[in-house]
This record gives structure tokens, C-alpha cells and sequence, in this order.
């Protein structure tokens, strides 16, 4: 059932036994788990089916710390299926490791394992309409025909990523819009979260509309699932019973915001032959089902568990866009200086190849690297309040030079192995400040990477839009928000979907990972509201 907020009635209470707020990919999977049970499901959206600019300002803020690049107000998408519309499909589990305890990341830990969440990451398969629930890549070259790995017996393997354009929002919508027991409602921004008297439960959402409507929500249970950014906006802004918003006893509520750190680090050049790097161009794969995009597939290398213990890396994720050396020669003879390859001169390309009469291949080379948790990397309020009343944003967004360093030592370790196998040559070649420095595999001496070899480390990195950790899950209160459930630990019918509850970030993009918790989390409820 459809519901437009804007002709609600002022003061009217809308009541359901599950309330999630925010239909974004988290909100939208829970909602489909739930259609056709005996629960009434009532799914709040802020926006409608598409883009709006007044309700899309209700996201502005401040950013200190390091500049994201992107706006606040651009990075989300108050609308059906939420900032997953700025979602490139790029899927993979989050690595096994980065779920254990790790003694170089500080806060490191998850409550959950890897293998507690294959069940649901191979529903997570169905709902986002991936291929099969396969990231191993001899699987896809044995049954796909998509070529090998290469550097097979070194420090770094090789896993494969599935890209779709399907996602919750764009799959289900239909399907909600037609559920009886599911009522979606549009343009309903929830601007408070109302406690009972003596603050122990959640007792109703206000809601309100750029309209001037305004009228309250009351639920059993609810689910928070309104982004990294806005989750903690709204905890720390429902003060009315609790002086430091709900949830927040122990002073973590915004805390530890983690994104993703993207970097195009400059080329390399292998000896090997253009079809040797197959596995590591797109290549199309069939439909999930039918009526779907068909997905594509792509490898890429990461260096494996015991290189990351040895040089206590964070997790990362290395892409290389591979392209025959001729082309490469041909680009740079016709392109401008200023739009030339990480820019490198032909002079450099042909100085790091040393290959003569030898068959080479060029690949520009990109990282995805981790952000290991900081505290003080945090979501507060600002004095500033939106169109609906509500306190703006301020996120203080905190990389430390141990990111920047382990993402230093991890290319080294690659160039390093590019150099001991006789495989290829890599340059880095990211600005003035990175400088450019060629690494050579065994002949490259290494210095402490924060000193000589690179001053400074202030290169500029991108982001991916992918908010995580403001509401941290932890079994123990005073170290994160919610429990293994995802349920805030001193509110016991409220509940957090979405990124906002990753401890660590690991290097593969959170979608995937925050709809395989929010099946999970869907299952929990229908079996403790359904008992």
C-alpha cells in the first residue's frame, strides 16, 4: 500500500508492528523479507520515487577534518531505495579477516564470523539479482571461461567481484507498492525519536513533511536504517529523555565513521601477454533471473592473511586496467600532455617496461584500501537546524597516517612481487606531493615510507559514498551501540540496519555485506515477534 505523508492528517498516529525508517537497500530488504507475514510493516521514506532538492537540503552540513570529496547533501539520496541509487554494483563479501580481532587495528572485532553471514549472503544474491554465490575464480574459470589468475604462488591473490545495476530499491518496489500487509510511505521524515517516560522503550516516531504535516508513528519494534550519516543525526537529536539523544550512554554514538579510501596510484607494466589479463577485464555473465540486467564480472588482487599480519596492512583491494602496450604507445602519441596516464611520459612507460622485444602489457592501478576505526572520527550536531526543525550535521572525518601508511607498504609489497617474480614494473604516480618514485621490484631499497620515500603523505584520496560504523556493533555496551542483533543495547525495541553497524570496514563495498545483516536481522524479528 502507497501512502503520501503530504495529505496525512496532522496528529494522526499511524500504527503498525514493525517501524523502519529510511527505505534505502537495508530498509527495503527488510520490508520484502517481511511482505506476506502476519506482521503489519510500516516503511517510512523521507522522499518519493525521485530525486527532490528541498527534501535532498534537509541533508546539508559541515565537514571538518579531512575534506570528503564529495557534499554532504550529494554523497545521500533522501529518496525510494535511498543512496544505494548512487550504487555501482560492485559485490563481494567482506573479507574473513576483517571480521576476526586484529592486534594492529585498534577496535578491531566483530561479534559475528564470516561464515555466520554465508546464509544470508547468498540470499543477499537473490535480492540484489547477482550471479551465483561464487568469489573464488576458479569456479568462473572452470565453469565460465574467463581465464586465470595471475601471480598465483605469491603474496597476493586473486578473488572476483560481481557487478549488477539491480539493487533492492529498483527490484522490489513494485512488490512493496502491492504487499497488503506493507504500508510505504513517501515524503515522511522522521525528525524525533520518542522515548517512554522512564526512557527504557521506544515509544513513537514524529514525523513530519516540508508541507507542515506532522503526526507520530508507533510500532512493537523498530528499524533505524537511515544511512551512516542521518542514523546517528536522528539518535543524537531525540533529547527529550535522555539529555544525550538515545542510545548514547557511553558517548559512541557517531563515533568510529569509517569510509573508504580510493586511490589511482599510477601504472605497471607486466610481461605477459594481453589474454593473460582476461580475468581481469569486465566480462559479461548471464541474468540472475529473468528480466534482469545480466551482471559482469572482474578480478582483483589482494594481498593475502599472512602478508597482512607480516606488514600489518589493512585490508585492501587492487584494480588494474589492463591494456596492450601498443595502445598505450599509440594514446600517448595522440593525447595532451594534461590528459596523459597518471602523468607519465612515453619516456616513463618505456623506462619502466625495460621489456625489449618481449610482450607487455600497461595497467593504470587503483586501490581500495580500509580505514581502520578511529573515535575521533565522529558524527555530531550543529546549533544550524534543517527546514523541519532538526539539527544539521557536522562529520569530523579523521583518516589517520597509519591508513596512508598501510596503504604505502601494501604497494610496496606488490611492486616488490612484481619485481621478484619478473612479472612487471609499477610506478607510482599520484601528484606533486606522492611524488614519483619507481619501485623495481628486488632492487628498490625501502625506507621508512613516512619519512624519505614519500613526504608527507598528504595525497588526496578519494571516497566511496559508503558511511560506516556511527552506530558500531559489540556485545559489550560501553564499546559499541548495538548487540550482535543490531539492537541498540539500552533501547530493547529499537534496531539498526545498514553500515552504521560495521565495527571495520574491510576493502569491498558495504552493500552487499549491510543486505546480507539486514536479512538476518529480518529473520530475527519474525521469529522473536511471530514466537
Amino acid at each position: 500500500m502507497l501512502i503520501d505523508a503530504r495529505t496525512t492528517e496532522s496528529g494522526q498516529v499511524l500504527r503498525a508492528d514493525v517501524c523502519i525508517i529510511g527505505a534505502g537497500a537495508a530498509g527495503v530488504a527488510i520490508a520484502k523479507e517481511l511482505a506476506g507475514t502476519s506482521l503489519d510493516v510500516l516503511l517510512l521514506e523521507s522522499g518519493g520515487f525521485e530525486r527532490d532538492g528541498a527534501v535532498g537540503a534537509l541533508n546539508e552540513g559541515k565537514v571538518t577534518g579531512e575534506r570528503l570529496d564529495s557534499p554532504l547533501e550529494r554523497a545521500r539520496l533522501r529518496m525510494f531505495g535511498g543512496t544505494a541509487n548512487h550504487y555501482a554494483g560492485w559485490s563481494r563479501p567482506l573479507e574473513a579477516l576483517v571480521f576476526e580481532r586484529r592486534d594492529w587495528v585498534p577496535d578491531s572485532g566483530w561479534p559475528l564470523t564470516q561464515d555466520d553471514l554465508v546464509p544470508y549472503y547468498r540470499r543477499a544474491s537473490v535480492a540484489l539479482g547477482l550471479g551465483p554465490f561464487e568469489y573464488d575464480w576458479p569456479w568462473w574459470h572452470r565453469e565460465r571461461g574467463m581465464g586465470t589468475a595471475v601471480l598465483p604462488d605469491s603474496d597476493f591473490a586473486t578473488g572476483m567481484i560481481q557487478i549488477t545495476i539491480n539493487h533492492p530499491g529498483a527490484l522490489y518496489r513494485d512488490a512493496l507498492v502491492a504487499a497488503t500487509n506493507v504500508r510505504l510511505c513517501l515524503w515522511a521524515t522522521a525528525v524525533e525519536l520518542v522515548l517512554d517516560a522512564d526512557g527504557t522503550r521506544l515509544a513513537g516516531v514524529e514525523v513530519a513533511t516540508l508541507t507542515g504535516r506532522r503526526f507520530r508513528a508507533e510500532a512493537r519494534v523498530y528499524v533505524l536504517a537511515a544511512g551512516g550519516i542521518e542514523t546517528p543525526r536522528l539518535l543524537l537529536a531525540s533529547r527529550r529523555v535522555r539529555a544525550n539523544g538515545v542510545g548514547n550512554e557511553h558517548d559512541l554514538v557517531g563515533r568510529y565513521f569509517m569510509e573508504h579510501l580510493n586511490l589511482t596510484c599510477g601504472a605497471a607494466v607486466f610481461a605477459r601477454d594481453w589474454d593473460a589479463f582476461a580475468l581481469y577485464r569486465l566480462q559479461e555473465s548471464a541474468a540472475a533471473e529473468p528480466g534482469m540486467a545480466p551482471i559482469k564480472v572482474l578480478g582483483y588482487l589482494a594481498p593475502r592473511d599472512d602478508l597482512q599480519r607480516r606488514e600489518r596492512l589493512l585490508a585492501m583491494e587492487i584494480n588494474i586496467s589492463a591494456m596492450p602496450f601498443a595502445v598505450l604507445e599509440q594514446l600517448f602519441r595522440t593525447l595532451p600532455p594534461t590528459e596523459r596516464l597518471s602523468g607519465l611520459t612515453i619516456r616513463d612507460v618505456a623506462a619502466l617496461a625495460s621489456l625489449p622485444d618481449r610482450p607487455a602489457v600497461a595497467a593504470g592501478v587503483r586501490v581500495v584500501a580500509e580505514q581502520a576505526p578511529n573515535p575521533l572520527s565522529r558524527v555530531t550536531l550543529l546549533t544550524e537546524r534543517d527546514a523541519l526543525g532538526v539539527p544539521r550535521v557536522a562529520l569530523d572525518w579523521r583518516p589517520q597516517a597509519s591508513d596512508r601508511a598501510s596503504l604505502v607498504r601494501g604497494l610496496l609489497a606488490f611492486a616488490r612481487t612484481l619485481g621478484r617474480t619478473g612479472f612487471g614494473r609499477l610506478q607510482l604516480a599520484t601528484g606533486e606531493a606522492f611524488g614519483r618514485k619507481m619501485l623495481t621490484g628486488p632492487s628498490f631499497v625501502v625506507t621508512d615510507p613516512l619519512a624519505d620515500e614519500f613526504p608527507g603523505l598528504d595525497f588526496t584520496v578519494g571516497t566511496g559514498y559508503h558511511h560506516m560504523g556511527t552506530t558500531r556493533m559489540h556485545p559489550d555496551a560501553r564499546h559499541g551501540v548495538v548487540d550482535a542483533n543490531c539492537r541498540v543495547h539500552s533501547v530493547p525495541n529499537l534496531y539498526v540496519a545498514g553500515s552504521a553497524v560495521f565495527p571495520t570496514g574491510g576493502s569491498a563495498g558495504p552493500t552487499f555485506t549491510l543486505v546480507a545483516l539486514a536479512l538476518r536481522l529480518a529473520d530475527h524479528l519474525r521469529r522473536e515477534m511471530t514466537a
